[in-house]
């Protein structure tokens, strides 16, 4: 890139590997912008804005502050940081305790396609502790770092399928912000995720199933859809709507029930809301799906 992602000349001691992708890269992975370890000399905001690249950096020691989406986060030793560089933000170190950041900038249709999709559902908190996970983002780091020594399209491929694990790993984390996951750690035992899954797969089409779990569990419905992210990859609303969906699928299948009854007993309602996700998720109306899956429909 032409411009510095981490400009901070005299300010700072920091080691940094500019990466320029291939256009393959560009056009169809997931690539590192700038990778580097920093380290603060004296205070200073570094502010940015409209830069097409995400940033990721992990706090090896020290603390500072970080500003985005109007508010401000304290950020500390064994935090991890997830910015948007589209939009506003600024980072800080502290003057009395500066910090040491390990950090990467980075950029890719697909990570920018899944953060789109992921928070315009939910709202993330940028700053998160690494916790339990502070070894893979180290291991990740380097792997990536590594990679940019080499320049072959397979190391591009490593390259981009490490900073996927990376993103991956900050979605799942910042669900909770800073300090959630510890706070919320332990509230459920593994027999307690698997008495939620069954219950699910015995009630989704019930309305208010996911109330009715987080209370019974002594949590907000944010809370155990986090928790039950973390253990199964899919919080609790989203598997309850994925077995109702499954549910009109199936009976479109293997039953000669109307679309409008289908729609009540799998739970999804009304036949707007089923119509409606067949189109967006299949690109077909649940009739003409009938007639391409039936096993009842012979020609």
């Amino acid at each position: 890139m032409r411009e510095k992602l981490f400009d901070t000349t005299g300010m700072t001691s920091s080691e940094r590997i500019f990466h320029t992708p291939s256009i393959f890269a560009r056009n169809s992975l997931n690539y590192v912008q700038e990778v580097g370890v920093l380290k603060s000399l004296k205070p200073h905001v570094c502010a940015r804005e409209n830069i097409e690249s995400f940033l990721f950096f992990m706090v090896l020691e020290g603390e500072g502050r970080v500003f985005s989406e109007g508010k401000n986060y304290t950020v500390k030793k064994g935090d991890g940081v997830f910015l948007d560089c589209r939009n506003y933000y600024e980072h800080q170190s502290s003057e009395e305790n500066p910090w040491e950041i390990k950090w990467i900038h980075f950029d890719g249709l697909e990570v920018k396609r899944c953060f789109d999709e992921l928070v315009s559902k939910k709202e993330f908190v940028p700053v998160f502790a690494l916790g339990k996970n502070a070894e893979v983002y180290a291991s990740l780091w380097e792997k990536i770092k590594e990679a940019q020594n080499r320049k072959t399209l397979l190391d591009e491929m490593d390259s981009s399928r490490f900073l996927f694990e990376i993103f991956t790993l900050c979605m799942r984390d910042m669900q909770n912000g800073n300090g959630g996951a510890e706070d919320l750690e332990g509230k459920l035992s593994p027999s307690d995720f698997e008495a939620i899954r069954e219950c699910i797969n015995e009630r989704f089409a019930e309305d208010g199933l996911a109330e009715e779990l987080a209370g019974k569990y002594g949590l907000d419905t944010d809370g155990l859809n986090s928790l039950f992210g973390k253990k199964y990859g899919i919080s609790v609303t989203d598997y309850i709507f994925n077995r109702k969906f499954n549910k009109a699928k199936e009976m479109l299948r293997f039953t000669i029930k109307p679309v409008e009854e289908i729609a009540k007993e799998s739970g999804l309602g009304s036949e707007a809301v089923l119509r409606g996700l067949f189109e967006e998720n299949e690109k077909m109306c649940p009739e003409d799906y009938r007639k391409k899956w039936a096993q009842w429909i012979k020609g």
